[in-house]
């Protein structure tokens, strides 16, 4: 299923020259999982353009962050 959906978003040329790899993490991937998995952890790792520094604000939601570029139509070029 994984494979089949990062292909269907690699149609999309700003998603495929971006996509770097699938990242398995948390704590079944770590060995460190109580009990019987029911989740998983995938990270989906992105090539980001040398734009200049990033800027990099928290939004409402805990762990979360937003980031933007001072030129974000540099990423589709």
């Amino acid at each position: 299923i994984l494979t089949d959906l990062i292909n269907e978003m690699k149609m999309d040329p700003l998603f495929a020259s971006s996509y770097n790899r699938i990242f398995y993490g948390g704590s079944f991937f770590d060995g460190l999982r109580v009990g019987k998995p029911e989740e998983f952890d995938l990270d989906i790792l992105l090539k980001m353009p040398k734009l200049g520094k990033p800027l990099l604000t928290h939004t409402n939601e805990p762990g979360y962050l937003s980031l933007k570029f001072e030129a974000p139509t540099e990423l589709t070029k």
